[in-house]
């Protein structure tokens, strides 16, 4: 990375940032310092983690009554643990104990816990350390306020151009990236070092499950409010985390249909 483009400054909050909504949302709510943003975009407008288990576990329904790591509280994998336990009927503490800071390979290995929700990069990786993929978060069509791009709202109000043009980046990144694969390869061996073949077969296969008209995810926003509620959750409303409009100003351009 060159390093005009990096900013040392930890203290400071970039304007325009890629990330999970659900995350910000809660994040905010629940901190003080925590920033106002909206959310723009949404590529993965629904659960798509999958679950990651140790050998003996043959099913999604063998989780009941055993532990489930995730990374941490109010992240993209905490929401689709708790949204898989509401979908099932399960009481988090009761028919499954959640695990914190144990969204990892490492804790399967090591015995902290039974499965773990698990992105593509881990997903991919699973089967080369002996464990199994369990389960499809997908087929349960679950809503949620996933990776996208979110944006501070003064700097939107100020900068609308420049967000929307980064926007386009981002959207035709993402169609370069799903029709040529000597693409996606190189970015992966570059930025993640990962450059076995079968690695990279099997993240590729999770490429087209993004939104090819990534409007924010509403209703996943709605499920943050839902599964997180609390008396300081309902002073806020989901109107205030995305703004659509940028979205639809692109696809009635066309944009979208064709990104180049």
């Amino acid at each position: 990375m060159p390093d005009a483009y990096v900013n040392r400054d930890a203290n400071a909050a970039p304007p325009i940032e890629v990330g999970g909504g659900s995350p910000m949302i809660y994040g905010f709510v629940t901190n003080a310092r925590g920033a106002a943003r909206v959310i723009v975009l949404t590529q993965e407008a629904m659960a798509v983690d999958h679950i990651i288990a140790k050998p003996e576990i043959t099913g999604i329904q063998d989780l009941k009554g055993k532990r489930i790591g995730f990374s941490g509280v109010g992240s993209v994998t905490h929401f689709s643990a708790l949204s898989l336990a509401r979908q099932l009927g399960w009481s988090p503490g009761r028919e499954i104990t959640l695990v914190a800071g144990s969204g990892t390979l490492d804790a399967l290995r090591q015995e902290k816990v039974d499965a773990i929700l698990a992105s593509a990069m881990v997903i991919a990786l699973a089967p080369q350390a002996g464990f199994k993929d369990i389960g499809d978060l997908t087929a349960y069509k679950m809503p949620m306020a996933g990776s996208g791009i979110m944006v501070d709202r003064a700097y939107l109000a100020a900068h609308r151009d420049t967000v929307l043009r980064f926007l386009k980046a981002d959207i035709e990144a993402t169609a370069l990236m799903q029709k040529n694969r000597q693409v996606f390869n190189a970015a992966l061996a570059k930025w993640f070092n990962i450059t076995d073949a079968r690695t990279q077969d099997g993240m590729f296969a999770h490429v087209n499950k993004f939104e090819k008209k990534p409007y924010p995810s509403v209703d996943g926003i709605k499920q943050v409010f839902a599964l997180y509620d609390s008396p300081e959750m309902r002073r806020h409303t989901p109107q205030e985390f995305y703004d659509s409009s940028l979205m639809t100003e692109l696809d009635k351009s066309g944009f979208l249909d064709n990104p180049k």
